[in-house]
Order: structure tokens, then sequence, then C-alpha cells
């Protein structure tokens, strides 16, 4: 893992989300930084990674471009939030649309 640490309250988030260590890594290599402290793995990412994917590369095997498929498809549209080197929290990003302010009248 890269020099972030994990605090308390992100490994229960972790657990109960069902992500991995190597997730955290996944995402910080392959996501997309949101803002200066969410890096999220977009419906883009994962296309981007699949289709790099699906054509055969020296050095990768099948079983591990499958795998790497698969964790692309289980991340997308997860964040983590990392502050001051800590990651922060862990969560499923549900908003597909940014919120739209309505004109006072």
């Amino acid at each position: 893992m890269s020099n972030l640490t994990i605090t308390n309250h992100a490994s229960r988030r972790l657990q109960q989300r069902g992500m991995k260590q190597a997730d955290i890594d996944f995402i910080l290599t392959q996501g997309t930084e949101v803002d200066a402290e969410k890096i999220m793995l977009t419906d883009r990412d994962a296309r981007r990674v699949i289709k790099g994917l699906k054509e055969p590369r020296a050095g990768l095997g099948i079983k591990k471009r499958k795998l790497m498929i698969a964790t692309a498809e289980r991340l997308r549209g997860k964040a983590i939030i990392i502050a001051d080197g800590r990651v922060i929290t862990a969560y499923h990003n549900t908003r597909r649309r940014p919120i739209r302010h309505q004109r006072s009248r």
C-alpha cells in the first residue's frame, strides 16, 4: 500500500463495504481526483481500465486480466476521502449528477 495511514473510522467503513486495502490502491491509481480530498473510480475510469485490459498484453495472463476487470466493475462508483496522508473514509457515491441550484424568484 502507499504511504497512507488508515484511520479507525476508515477501517470500519472498508470492512462494512467489503473493500480491501488493495482496493484503495486501485482507486488511487485508476481513479479521478474529484476535489482536493476525494478520489473516485468513475464510470469513465472503469470503462477505460476494462477497455485496456480486454486487449491481450505481454506479462498479464487471462486470469489476471479477468480479476482486474472484475475489480474495476466492483469498485465503480466507490470513493475515498484522504486528508493529511490518512484515509478518512470510503463510500459508494450514489449521486450521479451535480446538484442544480434553483433560482430565487
